[in-house]
């Protein structure tokens, strides 16, 4: 009994399967035809009623051509002109005394100005010490004598067995002793001071306007004769050096001016560089050839070795397709949009490349074609009821 009760519920199961197989493909096939398919076309596209494009108040106007010379943004880096940088160098072997001390590394300096004092090594004879002390004797020994001297004649003249003139010259000759005397004594002190010593010292001064780029010796510092002391960089109209390939340059404008601005910042808005005559200069390893821009001397402008966005102007012009400024519109992100009209009430977002812009126009590299209307105004409108951001 229990054994025929078992295959009854074992048929009935399998009854049960085979009568829900048929109906699971088309419980797939429904729920694969329930959600119909967007095209990304279809996500960018808005319809507006009637009222509501009276309301906002669109203008559409057709994309127009331009003739536009092409032109390219790259990278360039500023330099300081060859000749620029003057190396000031020590021109005899001393000493150097205490500088100024303002003057460090990036610190302006004057054509003339001293930046230093050297004081130059004495020429290093036997027994130097000995020589000064006997010198200092010396001189000791003859003042003495014209003091004596002076004494004696000084008396005769009391007594009117000398004349005056003869007591003048006495005196001149005790007072150039004197003097002898004090510049021995003094050379022997310089000499227990500092044995290898001038006795003058020798100016160090800036050869010209600049600032000072290094500094390569420090006070109390004992250099060689043609030992770099500092280097001064006159920054007065720098250059920007631009790498470009060499089958690019042949197609470049090479007497144009071009644009140079800071990093992030739009290359209309930098400063205007132009051509300059500059030694030939080229990367093997980067397969590129330089070209070189002055830059205007300003003192917010580009700074040494700084890297910049330079745009250069090809030699051909082209057509270009162009449409309002007031057409333009941006997204979070920054990229830029214009909206088609596809009919009376139907309008789609497009995406585009702008070359330049100013207040009424935008040159487009990339975009619609030249003809397609375009809603001139009331674009802004549009994009903030496509987001469902009011206004």
């Amino acid at each position: 009994m229990s054994r025929m009760l078992s295959r009854s519920l074992g048929l009935a199961v399998l009854l049960g399967l085979a009568a829900c197989r048929p109906e699971a493909p088309a419980a797939a096939a429904a729920s694969t035809h329930a959600a119909p398919r967007i095209t990304e076309d279809e996500l960018s596209t808005l319809h507006l009623e009637p009222d509501s494009i009276e309301a906002i108040g669109l203008q559409i106007a057709p994309v127009t051509q331009v003739h536009e010379q092409s032109t390219r943004d790259v990278g360039g880096v500023v330099v300081i002109p060859p000749g620029r940088a003057l190396a000031v160098t020590a021109p005899l072997s001393g000493t150097l005394s205490p500088r100024d001390p303002t003057l460090e590394a990036g610190a302006p300096v004057t054509a003339g100005q001293v930046l230093v004092q050297l004081v130059p090594f004495a020429p290093a004879d036997r027994d130097v010490q000995a020589q000064a002390r006997r010198q200092h004797e010396i001189a000791h020994a003859r003042l003495e004598l014209v003091r004596a001297r002076l004494e004696r004649t000084r008396t005769l003249v009391e007594q009117r067995g000398a004349a005056q003139r003869t007591l003048e010259e006495t005196q001149a000759e005790v007072a150039t002793a004197e003097a002898e005397e004090q510049a021995a004594a003094a050379r022997v002190r310089m000499l227990r001071r500092s044995p290898l010593a001038a006795d003058a010292t020798l100016p160090i001064v800036a050869p010209s306007d600049g600032i000072l780029r290094t500094i390569s010796a420090a006070p109390g510092q004992r250099v060689a004769a043609g030992s770099p002391l500092f280097e001064v960089v006159r920054t007065a109209g720098p250059w920007v050096r631009v790498p470009v390939y060499p089958g690019e340059r042949a197609r470049l404008d090479l007497e144009a001016p071009v644009r140079v601005a800071r990093l992030g910042q739009d290359p209309m808005q930098g400063v205007e560089a132009r051509p300059v005559l500059a030694p030939p200069s080229a990367d093997p390893i980067g397969l590129t050839v330089d070209l070189f821009y002055g830059l205007p001397s300003t003192a917010d402008g580009p700074s040494p070795d700084e890297r910049v966005v330079v745009r250069l102007r090809y030699a051909d012009q082209g057509e270009l397709a162009a449409v309002p400024a007031s057409a333009v519109v941006l997204d979070f992100d920054g990229g830029s949009w214009v909206y088609e009209q596809l009919d009376a009430t139907s309008f789609r977002r497009r995406r585009i490349e702008i070359v330049r812009q100013d207040q009424e126009l935008a040159v487009l590299r990339r975009g619609p074609p030249v003809g397609t209307p375009i809603v001139a105004v009331g674009a802004l409108e549009l994009l903030g009821a496509e987001l469902g951001v009011s206004h």
